[in-house]
């Protein structure tokens, strides 16, 4: 095989023309850095106070929340979660406006959450910055294991004269029907062990039901009807105290045991629950 060598045959003129590229090349390295450090700037740096990695939490307990934020820039607003190991989130995030480049929050998280995991737990700072750039810290917290037992498991049933149920299955293997909600289509069900409630979202999404497990009766349905849009109600979720629905507007909304809304979020162009 053969090799082809490319001979440069340089003159006075093509020596002045290398000097320009090499300063060319010179100036655009420096201008890369300098664009390097505009798009590189410091983090927030944050004091911790509280909560302590050293006490042990247990359900119904106060997590005290103490820390101070200090940035060099502004920051638009922090939020504070508790999360477990692998980032599920016990209950909704709270949100703090700042427009500050400095913050003190002292704030508070109950454990209220029966289904919350013993052992290692986060409580997460996030802090989001006026150029949209966002920071997260995560505050170790042990929580004592609560204790469970396996009362029963629901779930919904569609049978062959395409009506539903929603059943009951105890430890024993005993199948129990609790109740008859209506409707052919299947829909969607989350339950609340806290309050002894199952939420459910018909086929349609157009009823939101709360169900007494213990008396076995409704206790009460929002009706959203067919207009102006389809499915009002397109996913539901429960964090053990509250239903959680996203409707089809854009929102979610979250409503306690007496149907009373008690948190809402801002308006989401599309979405739905992960967890």
């Amino acid at each position: 095989m053969r090799h082809l060598r490319t001979i440069f045959i340089l003159n006075k003129n093509s020596l002045h023309i290398k000097a320009f590229i090499h300063i060319f090349y010179l100036l655009l390295l420096l201008s890369m850095a300098s664009c390097e450090k505009e798009k590189t700037h410091p983090g927030p740096d944050i004091e911790i106070f509280q909560p302590s990695s050293m006490m042990v939490y247990g359900l119904g307990d106060t997590i005290p929340v103490h820390v101070i934020i200090r940035h060099h820039i502004k920051i638009d607003f922090v939020s504070l979660s508790l999360e477990s190991e692998t980032g599920f989130p016990y209950e909704p995030s709270r949100q703090f406006d700042v427009d500050s480049a400095y913050f003190e929050l002292k704030s508070y998280i109950i454990i209220q959450n029966t289904l919350i995991k013993g052992g290692a737990n986060y409580v997460q700072i996030s802090i989001h910055d006026e150029k949209h750039h966002s920071s997260a810290f995560f505050l170790p917290v042990n929580i004592a294991e609560v204790p469970r037992q396996l009362k029963s498991a629901v779930f919904l049933v569609k049978q062959l004269n395409q009506t539903i149920k929603v059943q009951s299955l105890t430890p024993s293997g005993i199948i129990d029907d609790l109740f008859q909600p209506g409707g052919s289509e299947t829909g969607d069900i989350a339950l609340s062990s806290h309050n002894q409630l199952m939420y459910y979202v018909d086929g349609r999404g157009q009823r939101l039901s709360a169900f007494d497990l213990v008396a076995r009766e409704r206790i009460w349905t929002l009706f959203e009807g067919e207009n102006p849009v389809q499915w009002p109600f397109q996913s539901l979720y429960s964090d053990d105290t509250t239903a959680y629905v996203f409707k089809a507007q854009g929102f979610i909304n979250g409503y306690n045991k007496n149907q009373m809304v008690v948190f809402r979020t801002g308006k989401f162009e599309h979405g739905t629950f992960t967890h």
